[in-house]
């Protein structure tokens, strides 16, 4: 960080993402491709970290990352356009596409949709059920932490990596 090859930022999301493999819910050609989002295209880390854990999958995630999003009452089905209908009857995975159709249409904040997106990485890979997801991303809303800290402080995962405290800006 002081010889400014990587920005704090980048050595933090790294740290997070070590526990996150550590723990068996990333692998680690997905913080590879956040590292390089972040580093390349100045890609926020949550976002990096939402596109790497759903983008590539061959289902169609956005069903899950709907459902999650209406379970939880964060959308409401009136709400949903018939663009995103259209994409979640296809067989194929149009997550990228109903993520930004979501906030084009200003139907979640970026933050919701990032750590849903994340939640269905973790439903989807058995990590969690959709009764945690759930109340995941209830938490995530009102706190605006992140999906692993959330993960982290029910006792879901474990700390493996020494953390430096956050200084006070």
């Amino acid at each position: 960080v002081q010889s400014k090859f990587v920005t704090e930022e980048i050595v933090e999301a790294a740290v997070d993402m070590q526990e996150m493999i550590d723990n068996g819910n990333l692998l680690q050609s997905q913080a590879s491709e956040v590292l390089l989002a972040m580093r390349a295209s100045e890609t926020p880390y949550l976002k990096a970290l939402a596109q790497a854990c759903t983008f590539r999958a061959k289902n169609n995630l956005a069903v899950l990352l709907v459902e999650i999003l209406l379970s939880s009452g964060l959308l409401s089905q009136a709400r949903i356009t018939k663009d995103i209908q259209e994409r979640l009857k296809l067989n194929y995975n149009q997550i990228v596409d109903v993520s930004k159709l979501l906030l084009e249409n200003e139907l979640v904040d970026e933050h919701v949709l990032y750590s849903a997106m994340r939640l269905v990485y973790l439903v989807d890979t058995r990590f969690i059920n959709m009764e945690q997801a759930i109340i995941i991303i209830e938490i995530t809303r009102k706190s605006n932490e992140p999906v692993d800290e959330v993960l982290h402080n029910f006792g879901w995962t474990a700390r493996t990596r020494l953390r430096v405290p956050k200084r006070a800006k």
